[in-house]
């Protein structure tokens, strides 16, 4: 029988406001994240190993666009995994779940599984707006097989908003 394996998501609370006409402007572009549950993958079992594995209504993107219109794009920026083992690709998913933008404020919007990688993926455009709108996902674990060993992964998780 394999041991535990516990695959656990680092992230925090955090706010990014873009920059623009030579100083920080609290009214002007943002992108915050909320967590809503933790990101936390249990495998206990066989089972575990060959499906799907779901956090339901993970976070949240908090999305001002007042200044510009902008896009969202996200990337692992950085990860972990036991000793011994290493792999190019990795097994996150971010699931679009809804949005209580108009459909005339955003464009572009990824509505199927974005598997995430080490290089930028554009979730979505936003059109300039002094609302803050709410983008919801779920954080998908792809199946893992059988070549990941026992142990503790971490991967962190940077979201960018881009001015266009």
């Amino acid at each position: 029988m394999r041991s535990l394996l516990i695959i656990f998501l680092l992230t925090a609370p955090m706010s990014s406001f873009a920059q623009w006409g030579g100083g920080w402007n609290y009214n002007s572009n943002s992108l915050n994240l909320v967590p809503i549950m933790p990101w936390y993958f249990y495998i206990n079992s066989a089972s575990d190993l060959e499906n799907v594995q779901t956090v339901p209504y993970a976070f949240k993107l908090e999305v001002n666009s007042s200044d510009n219109k902008c896009f969202i794009s996200a990337k692992i920026s950085s990860s972990t995994s036991p000793a011994g083992f290493s792999s190019s690709s990795f097994p996150l998913y971010l699931d679009y779940a809804i949005t209580n933008a108009p459909s005339y404020k955003y464009s572009n919007l990824l509505t199927s599984p974005v598997h995430l990688t080490q290089a930028n993926t554009k979730l979505f455009n936003q059109a300039q707006s002094g609302t803050t709108y709410d983008y919801y996902y779920h954080m998908k674990l792809g199946p893992l097989g059988y070549d990941y060993i026992p142990g503790n992964y971490s991967w962190t998780i940077t979201f960018t908003m881009t001015q266009q």
